[in-house]
């Protein structure tokens, strides 16, 4: 059974970062991971009154792993530069984190970094992935999975909608698609990009996803690259 980075061993102390209803108290968290995306997260943890953010550097996973070395049969100068597993709470804890409950989870997300100088237009640090309470149904998905995710020495769940950033070199966005629609069906709760990858027969050599081949298409659009 592969392990998956909302339930990787952390690497380190968990930080604890109290905020209060203000944007403002959102700022150093959003400097420190620079992503568009993530920065929506944020809202929507604003949205949902977040009053306490649990940030935990993680070791690699067995689905970050694999991610790492699909990456590498593609771009021999990539480098994993870290991951993060950021959880949202409505109240902070009194005393320690493994005292809040899921009726204080509002949602969480994982960051991760990598370095591929080849690829300078893949980004950097992305939402590997993060699932946020809803607020409304979604359209398509009758019911919305439960995840359970490591916080400190505890495990906490929520109910949501996955969601998570592209890399446009092993992955892309119907992925994400993928594993929200048939986790609910899998014994294990949920499926990796590799093997979403295996049943498509790409293998990152001679059959691959995003890249070159999509910069390639730009380019025959457009004969001055743009």
């Amino acid at each position: 059974m592969s392990t998956f980075a909302r339930t990787a061993l952390a690497a380190g102390k968990p930080e604890v970062v109290s905020v209060d209803g203000s944007i403002e108290s959102y700022e150093a968290i959003s400097r420190r991971f620079s992503s568009a995306p993530f920065h929506h997260i944020l809202s929507q943890a604003h949205a949902l009154a977040c009053r306490a953010i649990v940030i935990e550097a993680i070791h690699p996973s067995d689905d970050i792993q694999e991610e790492n070395e699909d990456i590498l049969k593609r771009y021999r100068d990539a480098e994993f530069t870290g991951a993060w597993r950021i959880a949202f709470f409505s109240k902070p804890p009194a005393n320690h984190i493994e005292e809040l409950t899921d009726r204080e989870f509002i949602g969480y997300a994982v960051m991760k970094a990598d370095s591929v100088p080849s690829r300078p237009d893949a980004p950097q640090v992305r939402v590997y992935e993060s699932v946020m309470k809803p607020t409304e149904p979604a359209d398509y998905i009758h019911r919305p999975p439960r995840w359970a995710v490591t916080v400190g020495a505890g495990t906490v769940n929520i109910a949501g909608y996955l969601y998570a950033q592209q890399n446009d070199m092993t992955n892309c966005c119907a992925h994400v698609a993928i594993r929200t629609a048939v986790s609910p069906f899998l014994a294990e709760g949920d499926i990796t990009y590799r093997d979403i990858n295996r049943l498509l027969g790409v293998n990152h050599r001679s059959r691959k996803i995003g890249g070159e081949r999509r910069r390639r298409r730009r380019k025959r659009r457009d004969p001055r690259g743009s």
